[in-house]
């Protein structure tokens, strides 16, 4: 979706949208605790100048309970 916004594929709202409603994942570490295993949440993590940052706490709002449930607040 970032990418897709950004090369005028789809729109701001198009983007956003998809993004509210994505089933996204969060990291964790592997049974060692040595390996950090992504998640789709890392992506928003790391958009940088891809996503405004209102966008990003609007993301972060409407995923607050799903990141709580997952122990990534």
């Amino acid at each position: 979706m970032l990418l897709e916004h950004a090369a005028g594929v789809i729109d701001h709202a198009a983007m956003m949208r998809e993004l509210e409603k994505w089933n996204y994942t969060f990291g964790t570490t592997d049974p060692t605790g040595e390996t950090y295993l992504p998640g789709t949440w890392d992506q928003i993590e790391r958009a940088g100048d891809l996503l405004s940052d209102e966008d990003y706490q609007h993301l972060l709002k409407i995923t607050a309970a799903r990141r709580n449930a997952a122990g990534r607040a």
